[in-house]
């Protein structure tokens, strides 16, 4: 039988909306043709998604207090929020470009240390 990679199980991760070939000068069409579901390979590849984030669920199980399940909502939010960009489901236009609204509090607004500023945010202590 004449499988690629000898028959062997191959696992691709991540997301192919946001890890995209780089080519050096190349146009869009390039990328698009050098992407893995562009491949002649992509014929034997199975998709599967998942369904499920894990990530806000073992936040959400772990917050008995009101201040927490707040943040669990402000997370949840964003995370959809993400998933509707990687959609194009925000302010999509005729010519497939999106103008996407950053929200204020994902904005680094310290232009003399945004290096600072973004360490200072992510941890605070």
């Amino acid at each position: 039988m004449d499988t690629p990679s000898g028959g062997k199980v191959i696992v691709f991760g991540g997301d192919f909306r946001q890890v995209l070939p780089v080519i050096k000068r190349g146009k869009i069409e390039d990328v698009v043709a050098a992407t893995l579901n562009s491949s002649y390979l992509w014929d034997h590849v199975t998709v599967l998604r998942l369904t499920v984030n894990i990530g806000l669920t073992s936040v959400s199980s772990a917050t008995p207090y009101d201040q927490d399940q707040i943040n669990v909502e402000k997370i949840r939010t964003f995370v959809d929020w993400l998933l509707n960009i990687g959609n194009g489901n925000v302010n999509p236009t005729q010519d497939d470009i999106s103008e996407i609204q950053m929200p204020d509090n994902a904005l680094v607004k310290d232009v003399d240390d945004p290096i600072g500023s973004i360490i200072s945010s992510i941890y605070p202590d």
